[in-house]
């Protein structure tokens, strides 16, 4: 079997392509998406990550979709979104941006990471077992994080906390009945952003947000509008995926019965969080346009035709990874497109890496005899999938247990 139609938006999915796709007994090249072909192998997604003749959709679809030239929308995906922006902004403006996640900074967001870890495990702890690792961990610390790391004040992030987990909403289908919520939360945040662009201007600190009004007053070809919008983008992108991702993996050192092992072991942490980008990928599909005619799994393409490529389905590709379905540490072929690939690689992916090894660190210091409490609960969208609730039921490890 070369093509099948087969929904990839359901948590059946995301949870076990193979079963989906018939592995092991036979490999679909291509399914019937509703934007197209959408490929599921890892050679093929990870050539097309590669490739210069293919680019991330455009903006215009959404006005094909019926949203206003004038829309807040729009002027997101222009100036900011650098998933969608033209690619002359996007070569200009990602470079910028680039620089406020210096591996310094990164390093020095650690501890705070930690301790904003260390705060929620306190809390659940004191709420008792069971706990949502969703609403009562990952929400939070992702947020907090993304937050800090940019440079909003602690106090600050309820003003705009819902509205951050709506970037989900461009992947919808069909799309016009949740236009007025997108715009309403693209409203609150490019408001509270440009504020706070006036705040540092006046008064500078350590943080992403005042690096890059430095980088603009000095030169770097980069308007006030891009300026926002590019935060805003880093705030949306870097809270929802990263909440989920977070939730993966714990639930994956679960699942796999590592959890203990992984008290105090850096090692198998970060194998961890490796196998859960390729095992659970929150950013699960990427839609693209190509720029012209080329072939891809013998399905010729011409200039404009949209297709999508699956890293729920690469990330199992059994022609790639032994025993695919397995959480295996010190694999020898690694999942290097996690976070996507080339150009339009995630520019926060050291951040996000921190987060989530911290994360697992502290959870796993401080709580013993974890177990799912629960069935998982997936939020699935056009894009972006993953765990909504992860309920866990725990003991707290006594004084003298891991450090």
């Amino acid at each position: 079997m070369s093509t099948a139609q087969i929904n990839v938006h359901t948590q059946e999915f995301l949870e076990n392509p193979n079963a989906a796709l018939g592995c092991p007994h036979g490999r679909i090249k291509h399914l019937e998406g509703l934007s197209g072909p959408e490929f599921v192998g890892y050679e093929t997604v990870r050539d097309v990550f590669r490739d210069a003749r293919v680019r991330p959709k455009t903006a215009q679809v959404y006005l094909d979709m019926g949203v206003r030239e004038d829309s807040v929308i729009m002027e997101f995906l222009r100036k900011g979104n650098f998933n969608m922006m033209s690619n002359e902004n996007h070569a200009r403006i990602r470079p910028i941006i680039i620089k406020g996640f210096r591996p310094a900074r990164i390093r020095a967001a650690e501890g705070m990471i930690r301790t904003i870890a260390t705060e929620l495990v306190d809390e659940m702890i004191a709420k008792g077992s069971p706990a949502d690792l969703v609403a009562d961990f990952s929400h939070h610390l992702s947020i907090r994080t993304i937050s800090g790391f940019i440079g909003v004040p602690p106090e600050d992030v309820h003003e705009f906390e819902s509205a951050t987990v709506e970037l989900i909403l461009l992947g919808t289908v069909p799309f016009a009945p949740v236009i007025p919520r997108l715009e309403a939360a693209l409203t609150k945040i490019h408001g509270y952003v440009a504020s706070l662009i006036a705040r540092r201007r006046a008064e500078r600190r350590e943080d992403f947000i005042s690096d890059l009004v430095t980088l603009q007053e000095e030169g770097d070809d980069l308007s006030e509008d891009e300026l926002i919008w590019s935060i805003v983008f880093v705030l949306l992108a870097g809270h929802d995926t990263t909440r989920a991702q977070i939730a993966s993996t714990a639930r994956l050192l679960i699942e796999s019965g590592s959890w203990e092992q992984g008290a105090g072991d850096e090692k198998l942490v970060a194998a961890a969080v490796s196998e859960a980008l390729r095992l659970y990928p929150a950013a699960y599909r990427f839609p693209r346009l190509a720029q012209e005619p080329l072939t891809v799994e013998d399905v010729d393409f011409e200039p404009g035709d949209l297709f999508a490529v699956n890293l729920a389905a690469a990330g199992r590709d059994p022609e790639v990874f032994e025993d695919p379905d397995s959480f295996v540490p010190g694999r020898e072929r690694t999942f290097d497109i996690g976070f996507g690939f080339g150009g339009h690689h995630c520019i926060g992916w050291a951040l996000a890496t921190a987060e989530i090894t911290q994360s697992m660190l502290e959870l796993t210091s401080r709580l013993t005899d974890v177990q799912l409490h629960s069935d998982v609960v997936y939020k699935t969208g056009g894009t972006i999938g993953g765990p909504e609730r992860v309920e866990i039921s725990f003991t707290p490890r006594t004084t003298g247990g891991v450090a």
